[in-house]
């Protein structure tokens, strides 16, 4: 049994399963690190740290992803 099923057997929920969220190819402007952000739509881009720059350099691409 995993821990996922011993969870819902238990009745147990990650509260963060049902939250909406965004998802999107953003970029550091400073440095040019490309990843896939996935976050609650609460979060702002500026709110979104590049692990090397820190915060405020992050944009979305406006790739669309499938």
């Amino acid at each position: 049994m995993t821990i996922q099923e011993n969870r819902m057997d238990k009745g147990i929920r990650n509260i963060t399963d049902s939250l909406p969220h965004r998802t999107s190819m953003v970029i550091c402007l400073k440095c040019y690190f490309r990843w896939l952000a996935i976050r609650p739509v609460q979060v702002r881009l500026d709110q979104l740290e590049c692990k090397e720059c820190g915060p405020g350099y992050v944009i979305e691409t406006g790739e669309i992803l499938e």
